[in-house]
């Protein structure tokens, strides 16, 4: 007779029990099909991947010496020279860089060493799904700030800050993910000045930030705080999944001394450090000569579909339709009318072989659900006109 089964509510951790899966995973579990006209990732375009680039730095790695120091175990804060390479870029010392596993482990790190079971945190509403799935386990509460075309309202911070004592602001100011706004410059110039007056620490997500098609860069609120004297107030992550490749899994941030410290002891505790090889590899792309046109390439690239998007949805969707045309990043995000319940409507997309994702993913109040993200990077102008046309057809035939 066979053994029973063992029962697993028994033995995980009751944290772990209350943890979902990504809806936009799972969506991408049916959408990676061919037949499948996917707008529900954030995936870059495989055809831009700087892939003569990497080839040529693989093979010069490879054919050397040094080999055997890619392959070999690491630092726990990364490779020294990519360190330095990246903190000229933002003009803080090697000792304020991590590397790390994507600027996901960032994250993950960040709420590991942060938070505390009931601590809250200030968001933008809606904000980065991952976000919010790397934190929650951590027993917090999210305190919504609203967001515009501007970016955060600040003056909707600020009344959180005065009737609460988040343990960090978590903002996106470049290409928000979802709602592809930019925080202007006289926010955040006000937001400095809040995290000066509240001892606020603010965490700056910025993986977009070289993929602008329009306007003029805005300073980072990592700059900004530098200028102030004020740069322990900001964590600033980036990433190179979305301007090289996410297979390499390489992300970066900086932080303070004692965070930063604090940071390697807990990175310690769950890997020992970086991918080598890949650190490696990226190092040599990054400061080849051919980089910043490979960059320039890329923003051609994705601000044509990024406009092709707009276009298509201003001619297929119904009138009282509302959307953003993003200066730069991957998203566009969607307000369907007439209160259509865009997340009851997934799986008839999903017939309709288009997969989109729905804003109350993104949200911490579960609102968002006549709302839609769309990715643009990852699809053809063919499959883009086609994909919205779809969607087009269907939202006209929902009562």
């Amino acid at each position: 007779m066979p053994a029973p089964s063992l029962d697993w509510s028994q033995h995980l951790a009751k944290h772990s029990q209350g943890l979902k899966r990504s809806a936009v995973r799972e969506i991408l579990k049916v959408a990676v099909r061919p037949e499948v006209i996917s707008f529900a990732g954030g995936l870059p375009a495989p055809e831009c991947f700087p892939s003569e680039l990497i080839a040529s730095a693989s093979a010069r790695l490879l054919g050397k010496d040094e080999c055997r120091s890619c392959l070999q175990y690491g630092e726990s804060e990364g490779l020294a020279e990519l360190r330095e390479h990246l903190g000229n870029s933002v003009s803080r010392p090697v000792e304020d860089v991590l590397i790390t596993s994507g600027a996901q482990q960032g994250l993950d790190l960040l709420g590991r060493v942060l938070l505390d079971s009931g601590d809250v945190i200030a968001v933008e509403n809606p904000t980065y799904l991952g976000a919010l799935g790397a934190w929650r386990p951590q027993g917090v509460r999210f305190a919504p700030v609203v967001i515009d075309g501007d970016g955060l309202v600040v003056d909707a911070l600020e009344k959180i800050l005065e009737t609460e004592r988040p343990k960090f602001l978590y903002t996106m100011p470049n290409f928000h993910n979802p709602a592809g706004a930019v925080l202007s410059l006289e926010r955040r110039e006000r937001l400095i000045s809040l995290a000066e007056k509240h001892a606020l620490l603010i965490l700056e997500d910025d993986p977009y930030g070289d993929l602008r098609y329009d306007g003029e860069p805005l300073p980072s609120l990592l700059s900004l705080a530098t200028d102030r004297g004020l740069a322990d107030r900001v964590v600033h992550l980036r990433s190179f999944s979305q301007v090289v490749a996410p297979g390499f899994r390489v992300g970066w941030l900086t932080a303070p001394p004692a965070l930063h410290d604090a940071l390697v002891k807990m990175k310690q505790a769950t890997d020992f450090h970086p991918n080598m090889l890949g650190q490696r590899i990226m190092l040599e792309v990054v400061r080849d000569d051919s980089f910043p046109a490979h960059l320039t390439h890329l923003r051609k690239i994705y601000g044509a579909r990024r406009d092709a998007m707009d276009d298509a949805v201003g001619r297929h969707f119904p009138g009282g339709t509302t959307w953003t045309t993003p200066q730069g990043g991957m998203f566009l995000m969607a307000q369907l009318p007439h209160g259509i319940d865009a997340a009851a409507s997934l799986p008839a997309a999903l017939e309709a072989n288009v997969a989109y994702v729905t804003i109350d993913n993104f949200t911490v109040d579960g609102t968002g659900q006549d709302t839609v993200r769309l990715n643009f990077s990852n699809a053809s102008l063919e499959r883009i006109e086609e994909g919205i046309a779809r969607l087009g057809e269907l939202v006209r035939s929902l009562p």
